[in-house]
């Protein structure tokens, strides 16, 4: 999301899963859309933490319901709970 403006031209713009900030060059003044694109660049590039996190977290989920579905498959199979 952009941040901040100077005139049209965006100059600061973050992550807001983040918060990490890019900022666009001085070369950018006077250029609204080279500004914008450069920080869409920047952006898309950054790979964002919060994302990664996220899925991690959806790995290990999707992981351990595997784990859980087999134990189940498991024991029904055998003819029952065992310890």
């Amino acid at each position: 999301m952009i941040m901040r403006y100077e005139g049209e031209v965006p100059v600061v713009a973050a992550c807001a899963k983040c918060q990490l900030k890019f900022f666009a060059p001085a070369t950018f003044v006077g250029d609204p859309e080279g500004a914008e694109e450069f920080l869409a660049r920047k952006f898309d590039v950054h790979g964002c933490p919060a994302e990664i996190g996220e899925t991690e977290r959806q790995a290990h989920r999707a992981r351990d319901l595997s784990s859980s579905r087999a134990v189940v498959f498991l024991r029904l199979c055998l003819g029952g709970w065992f310890e």
